[in-house]
């Protein structure tokens, strides 16, 4: 059997790869520069990048989770980010909201209680 090579350039060629480097690094890092700037303006960034509070809230029972980022909404958070966290039978859910530079400690106490309030009407259990 006889194995045929797939060559992209093939033997025999007499190009000067080495010499045309420096085209090829100021090609590439003008490529990436323009890719990175339109990427900055069109990026959503999350609680990581952008700052705010993430809470993963536990239910001993089932929620919807519309109706805790309508609840969280409520409070005054119009960015808040409710999903589904882990296995859909623990109902644990996680929170994002904006504003962390004006979410002191009070003002996270009083979304906690709200949500507690809301939510657990003495059949669930909440942890945070």
């Amino acid at each position: 059997m006889i194995f045929k090579s797939f060559d992209i350039v093939p033997h025999g060629t007499k190009f000067d790869f080495v010499g045309k480097r420096h085209i090829a690094v100021v090609l590439s890092l003008l490529v990436n520069l323009t890719v990175i700037g339109w990427s900055i303006k069109g990026l959503n960034y999350g609680v990581d990048f952008a700052g705010g509070t993430e809470m993963e809230v536990k239910f001993s029972a089932p929620v919807d989770a519309a109706a805790i980022r309508h609840g969280v909404e409520e409070l005054g958070f119009k960015d808040a980010s409710v999903q589904t966290y882990g296995p859909e039978e623990e109902h644990t859910f996680l929170i994002r909201v904006g504003r962390v530079a004006l979410m002191g400690p009070d003002e996270f106490k009083k979304v906690v209680g709200a949500v507690k309030a809301r939510f657990t009407n003495g059949r669930s259990s909440w942890q945070t």
